[in-house]
């Protein structure tokens, strides 16, 4: 069957009478395969290339991407970047699942202080392509931000462009997107919102009704606001969070999952020592980390990420116990085996990152080996290439070594995250559709104003005020400002539409100043 993916109808091997398979046969045969088995199979004809889905594309991309990032020719990143953005942005609708991957990966290159200038611009720049029309801003925010399954697109796309503009590399690149985006709102306002002679909508009552976007929404930012009340209180003293978990019938699995999800934001040194403690929350905490196929210290580090090891021996053995036995049913190999391997190494990186005088010596590949393999159950599936690049990693780099934020990560590392991301499968949730009628677009256009109302305002004022003698960047600003003062109208936000006026008039007589 699986010629029908890789022959094309006009072949002669289908003049059997055969025939090629229908269609809607190939798609079914590609959903049974996995990314890197698309790839494969893609890579064998022209047929195809040309049928494989666009997630097989957009893996493509992003492996040039990743060659571009670390080649020293100029102009390919920008060239390859570009292609990924167009791609994802095209076939959205088949790429629902990995969207706000892509979204994430160019956010997270324009925030990168490791990446050259040329490609921050270049990511604002496709940040600004993802989300600049009216259309595609409904359908990101409904689908995304409206949704609690799945993560805010659009709210964190504004954020990092908001953030790019107190910065001078990309100021000027930044408003000039973010223009776009309040010209692109202003647009969908005044198509969906019937407009009286005065410049008012003309159903005043509307504005302070919650429809079923805007509640959707109010809904998200309710989850959010609990969610860092939660996250506060787990860095002031986990037990006693731990407690209210308790109280509240939540169990381990749940409160592993609200770990997993809120890490980056969690005291690193809290998160370890808690979890060392208790075993059953890290038990399910490990299992939300793919493992497979990852090497023992890669995984290593992988959980590592957003959290430092226990201190205490006990906690340090139950760590190594719960992580071997995690990863080694992830890659087939023995609990036991892969429990006393993960302790060894840190044993190993306590000896080799030790400050010592130069009569004592460091743990050799030789010692280490010979040590680990009198430890290890004869029948263990440790072979001794994974001993040796564990050692190497190891001597590179300690195990708990501090792992990079976001803002840290280099362009390579921001790249594997996402062809990691387009590796992984999940069955997508029932999508939210948007509603044709006219009152049901007015209330999602209600509920994406207020996301991204108070970014704008923040974004355009920095842009504004920090033009300096740039009266184009300047007058950027000022527009930026009026549009959003122009949408606050006509969704009657009397206090918004103060706001960026109060801002316009100030910063309009400031620069003439």
């Amino acid at each position: 069957m699986l010629r029908a993916l890789i022959v094309p109808a006009s072949s002669g091997e289908w003049e059997d009478g055969g025939g090629r398979l229908p269609d809607e046969c190939a798609v079914l045969i590609w959903s049974c395969l996995t990314l890197a088995e698309q790839m494969r199979i893609s890579g064998l004809s022209v047929a195809g290339r040309h049928g494989a889905p666009p997630v097989v594309h957009l893996a493509v991309v992003a492996n040039r991407l990743s060659q571009a990032l670390a080649s020293p020719t100029a102009g390919t990143d920008v060239r390859e970047m570009r292609a990924l953005t167009e791609l994802a942005g095209n076939s959205r609708e088949s790429l629902r699942f990995h969207f706000p991957a892509c979204v994430s990966f160019v956010c997270g290159l324009m925030r990168s202080p490791k990446t050259c200038t040329n490609t921050r611009q270049c990511a604002v720049g496709c940040a600004g392509w993802l989300l600049g029309n009216p259309r595609r801003l409904c359908e990101v925010f409904a689908e995304y931000d409206c949704n609690v399954d799945q993560p805010a697109v659009l709210e964190s796309a504004l954020e990092s462009l908001a953030w790019a503009t107190s910065h001078d590399s990309l100021r000027c690149h930044a408003v000039r997107v973010l223009v776009g985006i309040a010209r692109a709102v202003a647009a969908g306002v005044a198509a969906a919102m019937p407009v009286s002679a005065g410049g008012m909508t003309d159903n005043p009552a509307s504005a302070s009704q919650l429809g079923p976007w805007a509640t959707a929404w109010a809904e998200q930012q309710r989850l959010g606001s609990e969610a860092k009340g939660q996250i506060n209180a787990f860095n002031c003293e986990p037990e006693v969070w731990w407690r209210a978990c308790n109280d509240a019938n939540c169990d381990a699995d749940h409160a592993a999952r609200f770990l997993f999800r809120n890490r980056s934001a969690m005291d690193e040194q809290k998160l370890g020592h808690f979890l060392g403690q208790h075993g059953d929350v890290l038990e399910a905490y490990l299992r939300h980390f793919d493992l497979k196929g990852l090497a023992i210290v890669p995984a290593f580090s992988r959980v590592l990420q957003g959290m430092q090891l226990p201190g205490e021996a006990q906690q340090i053995d139950r760590f190594c116990e719960r992580f071997g036995t995690a990863w080694g049913q992830a890659n087939k190999i023995n609990s036991e085996a892969a429990y006393i391997f993960a302790f060894s190494l840190i044993m190993l990186s306590t000896d080799l990152h030790r400050t010592t005088c130069r009569s004592q010596g460091h743990m050799t590949l030789a010692q280490f080996e010979k040590s680990l393999r009198g430890a290890l159950p004869r029948k263990s599936r440790v072979k001794n290439k994974m001993i040796r690049d564990a050692y190497t990693a190891i001597k590179i780099d300690p195990l708990w070594a501090r792992r990079q934020g976001d803002g840290e990560e280099s362009p390579r590392e921001i790249c594997k995250r996402l062809r990691q991301a387009l590796h992984r499968s999940q069955p997508w949730a029932k999508q939210q559709r948007l509603g044709q009628s006219p009152v049901g677009m007015q209330d999602l256009w209600r509920a994406l104003w207020s996301a991204c109302w108070g970014p704008l305002l923040g974004a355009f004022s920095a842009g504004a005020h920090g033009a300096g003698k740039d009266a184009t960047l300047h007058e950027m600003g000022l527009r930026g400002l009026q549009l959003c003062c122009q949408v606050a109208t006509m969704l009657q936000e009397v206090e918004q539409a103060q706001a960026f006026g109060t801002a316009l008039q100030q910063l309009s007589g400031s620069h003439c100043c």
